[in-house]
């Protein structure tokens, strides 16, 4: 045990993993940002599928839907959670190196996804149509 303490300070102190981490919260953060947003706007722009949903997600607190209420909820926790990130300084200032090391996996996919886009439309295949519907048909 004092073994991996002395190997995560050593970490922590001389290879920046402190940052690394800080960045890697912020990158998660940022998803789950992404996912309270899909959450707020899903009753309302994919209605079909939210109204085939079970009971207890359709449900309602006056008027609107708990689906919604709970993305709020989630996006106001994951935001302040970005927030802190951003703002603590505590664990060291955070690089631009690390920043791009932490967001380069989602960076990476976008631009993967947007060339895939592209090869496939000019094959006559359309991503959005395709994912549009659950399994798609």
């Amino acid at each position: 045990m004092v073994l991996w303490v002395l190997v995560l300070n050593y970490l922590n102190i001389y290879q920046g993993l402190s940052a690394l981490l800080i960045n890697v919260i912020a990158v998660m953060a940022l998803a789950f940002v992404a996912v309270s947003v899909a959450a707020i706007l899903m009753p309302f722009t994919r209605r079909s599928i939210f109204d085939a949903c079970p009971p207890m997600v359709r449900a309602r607190i006056v008027g609107v839907p708990v689906l919604t209420i709970v993305g709020v909820v989630m996006l106001l926790s994951w935001s302040f959670v970005l927030y802190v990130t951003f703002a603590t300084t505590t664990f060291g200032q955070i690089s631009p190196a690390s920043m791009l090391e932490a967001f380069s996996v989602p960076i990476l996919g976008l631009i993967y996804y947007a060339g895939v886009r592209l090869v496939r439309a000019r094959q006559g295949i359309q991503l959005a149509t395709a994912f549009r519907e659950i399994p798609p048909e």
